[in-house]
């Protein structure tokens, strides 16, 4: 019987430790998802204002225009591109 407690104790600290890293790993996973996405958005409004400033369209790059595209991504972009063209913000 002392054998099968001792099974049943190893079995909990390992999902303990399971359960632990999976607490940490999730908001990792969300921070380094919204900062490829940051990233992907400023290179893709690089590519814009590249493109834009020979057909007039441009969008400026500071902190909100950056996280706009990390929150939101392509839509984000889309969301941008459409204030400008409208708004002429």
């Amino acid at each position: 019987m002392e054998l099968y407690g001792n099974y049943m104790l190893g079995a909990m600290g390992v999902a303990a430790v399971m359960i632990g890293i999976g607490l940490f790993l999730g908001p990792i996973r969300k921070i380094i998802k919204f900062l490829l996405n940051s990233l992907l958005g400023l290179l893709i409004l690089l590519i814009i204002n590249y493109v834009g400033k020979y057909i007039g369209v441009t969008i400026a790059l500071n902190w909100i225009t950056i996280l706009t595209t990390g929150i939101l991504g392509i839509p984000g972009i889309a969301a941008l591109l459409l204030l400008k063209l409208i708004f002429g913000v």
